[in-house]
């Protein structure tokens, strides 16, 4: 009975999941009974991404190995949309290839998975892996995975909306309850960009620093490295009631880059340079 209610608390979440998962945990991690299923094996790859509890630290090349398991086992797609993941930003020993991972997404999309259908809109809106840009395909593809209820898939319609892009008429305020629609599923990304329109005023949504840092935070706790590059600024710049501590905004924006994420890279490479001097 523990192993389906983990199984089905992935489906729905991946942190709700784990949590379930250590607070149950009668052995080591990976003799746990749900290392049996896909299901299991993309669980703790995730985990050795984002180094969740009980993982200490991240591990890329272990998160892989155990992606590539599951895919073999096969019927979770998200196992795909993981290994996706790993080529399209090179985590471990992969090389960046964006042409592999748009070929796992597009696997993963045909076998029904809301992420992977939101990620191949990417993919078409800003012309990854030789793709030519198409953002009314893009669109349409962000909307098929939104209507699935798929918190990514709501965020890029939200940006979609805030800009009028692929026919959509420009809606700040659509955008903004599209956020706060994917926000309320437990997304870290969602809460990021939720985030940004209250640090800078979208649609019905007034300028509120506080709000925006405390989303930020919690979109960091998420393990979102999009929240975590967020927060590094906070502290780079000193958003806020936040004091500047270039420090914590090394880390932070370090523990960001390592996964995926290229928003404040300038601050970044700026700090990277400044503490190897000190």
């Amino acid at each position: 009975m523990e192993k389906e209610s983990i199984i089905r608390a992935f489906r729905q979440s991946n942190t709700q999941a784990l949590k379930l998962m250590t607070e149950t945990l009668q052995q080591p991690l990976e003799e746990h009974p749900i290392m049996a299923t896909a299901e299991g094996k993309v669980l703790l790859g995730t985990a050795y991404v984002f180094a969740w509890p009980p993982v200490e630290a991240p591990a890329l090349s272990k998160a892989i190995h155990f992606f590539q398991q599951a895919k073999k086992q096969g019927g979770f797609p998200m196992a795909e949309t993981q290994l996706a993941c790993a080529h399209m930003f090179g985590w471990g020993n992969l090389a960046k290839d964006e042409a592999k991972a748009l070929e796992l997404f597009e696997e993963a999309a045909e076998m029904g998975s809301p992420a992977a259908i939101a990620n191949v809109g990417m993919f078409y809106q800003f012309g990854f892996g030789n793709q030519s840009k198409r953002i009314y395909k893009a669109v349409a593809l962000y909307q098929k995975a939104a209507d699935l209820n798929n918190a990514i898939a709501k965020v890029r319609l939200g940006y979609c909306y805030i800009g009028g892009l692929g026919g959509l008429p420009q809606d700040e305020t659509k955008g903004a309850s599209l956020f706060q629609d994917a926000s309320n599923l437990g997304s870290g990304y969602a809460k990021m960009a939720l985030g940004e329109a209250y640090q800078i005023g979208v649609g019905n949504l007034e300028k509120n620093m506080e709000v925006a840092l405390e989303l930020y935070k919690e979109s960091a706790l998420l393990h979102s490295p999009a929240g975590k590059a967020k927060l590094g600024l906070a502290y780079y710049n000193g958003w806020g009631e936040i004091l500047k501590n270039h420090r914590k905004a090394y880390e932070l924006l370090s523990e960001a880059h390592a996964i995926s994420n290229e928003i404040g890279l300038a601050e970044f490479q700026k700090l990277k340079a400044e503490l190897n001097k000190s």
